[in-house]
This record gives C-alpha cells, sequence and structure tokens, in this order.
C-alpha cells in the first residue's frame, strides 16, 4: 500500500512482509546490529567536531539478485509487480543494511578509522577526515548520501541534539507527538502506529515489535 509521510511531505510504497518474515531467520544481536542508544551513547562521548549524514532512500539503493524478485511480489489492478530492491519491513532488511555500508566503510582504513555506522546514518569525525571524502568514497560503491549536518543543532534517529550551558549534547524530540483526539478518524490505526514509532523509534527493536502489535490490537 501506498503510506504518506506527512512530516517528510512523501509517499512510501509498503508491503506486507508477515508472511515472507515467518521464514526468515534473522538474528539483530551481536556485532553486526548495534543497539540505537548504545550507538547513541558513543557518539556523544567522541572527542573532535562530528558530523552525522545518512543514505538517501537507503533501502532503495539496495538492488535485490533477479532469483530472488518473486520472494517479494504485489499484484495491482491485475498487474503482478515485482520490488528489485531491498524491501523496508523485512526482518533482515536493516542487517544487510547495516552489513553492507559497514562493508563499504571499512574498504578505506582512514575512512574506517573516522565513522562509525548505525544501518544507513553514518557519523564523520571531521577532525580526521572530511565529509566530502566519505561522500565520494561512498559514490565509488553506487551509494548516494545526503548532504552532512553537524552533530549538535542536527537531528538522528528522530530526536534532535544541542548543547547545552556546559557544552554536553542534550537529546530532545525532533518532531511534535500530536494528541490522540487530533488525528484523523479515517486514519486512526496509522495515525496511533505513527506516534509510537515518534515515541519508540530511537529505542530497542523489540520496542518496534510492541508498536507493531498495537497497531494490530487498534486494527482489530
Amino acid at each position: 500500500m501506498a503510506v504518506e509521510q506527512v512530516t517528510k511531505n512523501k509517499v512510501r510504497q509498503v508491503l506486507d512482509f508477515r508472511e515472507l518474515n515467518k521464514f526468515v531467520k534473522c538474528h539483530t544481536g551481536g556485532g553486526v546490529l548495534d543497539v540505537c542508544s548504545d550507538r547513541l551513547r558513543e557518539w556523544r562521548q567522541i572527542d573532535g567536531d562530528i558530523e552525522i549524514m545518512d543514505l538517501k532512500s537507503a533501502y532503495v539503493q539496495i538492488h535485490v539478485a533477479k532469483e530472488l524478485w518473486k520472494y517479494q511480489l504485489v499484484k495491482f489492478n491485475g498487474v503482478v509487480y515485482a520490488l528489485t530492491r531491498l524491501g523496508f519491513g523485512l526482518t533482515s532488511a536493516p542487517k544487510i543494511m547495516s552489513m553492507f555500508l559497514k562493508w563499504v566503510l571499512a574498504q578505506k582504513p582512514e575512512i574506517k578509522q573516522a565513522t562509525s555506522s548505525y544501518i544507513e546514518y553514518i557519523m564523520v569525525n571531521v577532525s580526521d577526515i572530511t565529509a566530502g571524502d566519505v561522500v565520494a568514497h561512498l559514490k565509488d560503491y553506487g551509494l548516494e548520501s545526503k548532504n552532512p549536518e553537524k552533530l549538535d543543532e542536527g537531528a538522528v534517529f528522530g530526536l534532535k541534539l544541542d548543547r547545552d550551558q556546559r557544552g554536553d549534547l542534550i537529546f530532545s524530540r525532533a518532531n511534535e507527538i500530536p494528541n490522540v483526539d487530533q488525528l484523523d478518524s479515517r486514519l486512526f490505526a496509522q495515525g496511533c502506529f505513527f506516534n509510537l514509532r515518534q515515541t519508540g523509534g530511537a529505542l530497542p527493536g523489540c520496542c518496534m515489535a510492541a508498536c507493531s502489535l498495537q497497531l494490530r490490537e487498534t486494527s482489530d
């Protein structure tokens, strides 16, 4: 289905991967997929000037082998379409994205040393290397990124970062969470799920599973 993302004025394609996910075993722990909160704390403690960047339409940049297209089919108005890029909603998608991006960044020792990634986000210590060098390196491997932003007064994982009077980075919400009674009654379930994602977007993955459960309960 098509889902409108009001905050970014975009319409995103979303496929229901619940049936396929039953056959996909994906352990998100270990050194491949880091815990979001741990990664944020790590970035806050890095000395030097920090900038953050993320990939444009991250999953859409990851091509799926043709022999696997049959697992990402959707029928619309009698026509069957195949999703040829990594599907958002697959339980394995974040792990695939993380492994691929870490591999790309590791191809140059100086870039590996000065960067740290979380899924499609990249932290760059610009005291050691310029963000432009990282952008150029990503392009060499077919990846396109958004313009880098300073971690201070920027936003990452749906959280806004500002420095307090002592110079410490403080987290706050980048988006205002609307009240439930302000939601469009025709889109109540989707609105509730959006609120849950905004509230728990920076929390561990188990919380997102709870959000999905809440959406199903609301839909029923």
